[in-house]
C-alpha cells in the first residue's frame, strides 16, 4: 500500500523469503537501511557478513520504500505467514500473521520497527512446537511465537484459530465512531471481519475487539476489504467452502458465487464525491479521502509543492480537529521548504500521535536525530521513548550510547506472576485469556524497542549502563541483563 509519509509498505511470508533474496531492477541483491541484504539468502549483515543467531533476516518479513525502491527498510522479521501489512496517517504498520496451520495462534500485530517476531527460535531455527515446555505452563499462544523469550516483540491480539487474510485501518467517519481508527481484518476461517481497536500499552498496544461482518453461511469467506470514497467498507467474499489446501469447491462457472458488500449504516446511498487536482484544494480534500487510491493522487499533486499547497497543508495542520488529517498534511509539510521548522513544532504538539508523527517524519527528512532525540528525552509519553529507541538502531554506538543509557533507566520490570484464568476449549480474541495475555506483556513492549536500538552492540550498552545509569533498582538490572544478554533457557531434553 501506499503510506502517509510517500512510501510503499507490503510483505513476504517466510516461503516468500526462505530461501530467496531480494533484488533491484539490475539483479543486484538489496542492501537495506542497516546495511543489511534482504531474504533469507542475504549475506551481508549490517555491513559486514552474514553471521549466525541474530545476525541474519529469517522467516517472513514486511518492508518499505521509496518508489523507486531507495530508502528500502525492513520493518520486522520472522513471521510466518502475514498476509498484507497496512499503514495508518501516523505511518505505523498493522499485520495479521498465520499460525502453524491449526493451532489456535493466529494473530494481530503493530509491527515495531526493526522487530523479531518470534515464529523460530533466536538461537536456532526450533518450532514453537519444540520449545513449548521451555518455560512450564506457558499458554500454547505465547509459545507459538516465543512470546516469553527476549528479543521477541509482543504480539498485539492473538485470535485463536483462523485463516487471516484483508486488513485496512478505518480512518473514514462514515461508519460508527467506535470503529475510526481501528484495523479492520478479514477472518475467512471463521466467516467474519473483526475490527480491533488499539489503545496504548505501555510503549506498545492492546486492542478491544469488535465484530463488523459476520455470517452463519459456512461458504462466507471474507478474503479482502477496503474503503471506499465516501467511507463505506467494501467486503471482497471469496465464497467456498474451506480455506486453504487450494481445494476450491466453488467451480461451477456457471453459478460460482464470489461476491462483493458494501458495508455502510441503514439508510445511507452511495455517493461520490468531487475529485478536483487542478487546486491545492481540491488536492487537500483527496488526501484528506478515507479511500486510499484518492489520497495517493493527492499527495502526488501535493508533493510537488508550491505556496499554495503549503498554505492549504499547512491550515490542516493548524486548524483540524482530526489528528490522521493532521498528520497526513504533516508528512507532506515535512519535505517542504521550512520543514524542519514545522517538524520542531510539531514535536511539541499536546498529541502523541503527532509528535510520534513529527519525530518520525524528522528520521524521513534526515534532520539531526542523535539532537532531536537528546531534547526529546525530557517527553515522559512511553511512544516517544519507543521511537527515540528505535531510531538509535540506526545510529553509531559512540552517538547513541548515552541516550541509550538514559533510556534503560526507564525501564520497568515484569509484575508479579498471575495466574490466568481458565482457558475456553477455543481460544478467541475477545476472552478473557487474552485479555489477561494482553496485560501480562504491557511491560515488555518498551524493553523490546531498546533492545532493537542496542541490536550488534548489547554488551556494549550494557556494560556502559551497569557503569553510568542512574535506576538502581535490582528488578530492573535483572531485567535489562535479560534482554541484552539474550537470556533463553534450552528446550528440555525428551
Amino acid at each position: 500500500m501506499f503510506g502517509p509519509d510517500g512510501r510503499f509498505y507490503f510483505n513476504a511470508g517466510n516461503e516468500g523469503c526462505n530461501g530467496a533474496a531480494i533484488k533491484n531492477s539490475k539483479g543486484e541483491p538489496i542492501v537495506d537501511s542497516t546495511g543489511s541484504n534482504v531474504g533469507s539468502k542475504g549475506q551481508q549483515w549490517r555491513g559486514g557478513p552474514r553471521g549466525g543467531a541474530g545476525k541474519h533476516y529469517r522467516q517472513g518479513m514486511a518492508f518499505r520504500c521509496n518508489p523507486d525502491g531507495s530508502g528500502f527498510e525492513v520493518l520486522g522479521q520472522n513471521f510466518r505467514n502475514n498476509y498484507e501489512v497496512a499503514s495508518d496517517s501516523f505511518a505505523t504498520a498493522w499485520q495479521s500473521d498465520n499460525d502453524d496451520d491449526g493451532n489456535q495462534g493466529t494473530r494481530i500485530n503493530y509491527v515495531m520497527e526493526g522487530g523479531d517476531y518470534g515464529y523460530v527460535g533466536y538461537y536456532t531455527d526450533s518450532s514453537w512446537g519444540k520449545d513449548q515446555n521451555v518455560y512450564p505452563g506457558q499458554l500454547r499462544q505465547e509459545a507459538h511465537f516465543h512470546q516469553r523469550d527476549p528479543g521477541i516483540v509482543p504480539n498485539m491480539v492473538c485470535t485463536g484459530a483462523g485463516s487471516p487474510t484483508g486488513i485496512l485501518v478505518y480512518e473514514g467517519d462514515l461508519l460508527p465512531e467506535k470503529l475510526r481508527g481501528s484495523v479492520i481484518h478479514c477472518e475467512p476461517g471463521h466467516n467474519v471481519i473483526r475490527s480491533f481497536v488499539p489503545s496504548p500499552a505501555g510503549a506498545g498496544y492492546k486492542a478491544e475487539t469488535l465484530e463488523v461482518l459476520k455470517s452463519s453461511d459456512k461458504w462466507f469467506r471474507p478474503a479482502d476489504a477496503c474503503v471506499g470514497v465516501d467511507g463505506a467498507l467494501y467486503v471482497a467474499d471469496w465464497t467456498d467452502p474451506g480455506v486453504g489446501g487450494h481445494a476450491t469447491g466453488d467451480k461451477d462457472l456457471t453459478k460460482i458465487s464470489g461476491r462483493v458488500y458494501r458495508v455502510a449504516p441503514s439508510g445511507n446511498k452511495p455517493a461520490v464525491p468531487k475529485l478536483d487536482l487542478s487546486t491545492a484544494k481540491g488536492q487537500v480534500d483527496a488526501l484528506l479521502s478515507p479511500n486510499l487510491a484518492r489520497r495517493y493522487l493527492g499527495y502526488q499533486k501535493l508533493v510537488a509543492g508550491g505556496d499554495e499547497a503549503a498554505k492549504a497543508l499547512s491550515d490542516i495542520f493548524k486548524t483540524s480537529a482530526n489528528p490522521r488529517h493532521r498528520a497526513r498534511a504533516l508528512w507532506l509539510l515535512a519535505r517542504s521548504a521550512k520543514g524542519q521548522d514545522v517538524v520542531r513544532a510539531a514535536l511539541k504538539d499536546k498529541d502523541v500521535d503527532i509528535r510520534v508523527t513529527a519525530f518520525r517524519a524528522a528520521r524521513l527528512v534526515k534532520m539531526d536525530m542523535i539532537a532531536l532525540s537528546r531534547e526529546m528525552l525530557a517527553d515522559k509519553h512511553p511512544f516517544i521513548a519507543r521511537e527515540i529507541a528505535l531510531a538509535m538502531n540506526y545510529e553509531s554506538t559512540d552517538k547513541a550510547a548515552d541516550i541509550l543509557v538514559a533510556l534503560l533507566d526507564r525501564v520497568e520490570p515484569p509484575g508479579g506472576e498471575t495466574t490466568p484464568p481458565a482457558a475456553d476449549k477455543t481460544y478467541h480474541p475477545a476472552s478473557e485469556l487474552e485479555k489477561w495475555r494482553q496485560e501480562k506483556y504491557v511491560w515488555k513492549w518498551f524493553v523490546e524497542a531498546l533492545g532493537i536500538g542496542c541490536i550488534g552492540r548489547e554488551k556494549e550498552i550494557l556494560e556502559a549502563w551497569q557503569k553510568n545509569g542512574k535506576n538502581k533498582d535490582p528488578k530492573v538490572a535483572e531485567t535489562i541483563a535479560w534482554r541484552l544478554n539474550l537470556t533463553i533457557p534450552e528446550a528440555p531434553k525428551k
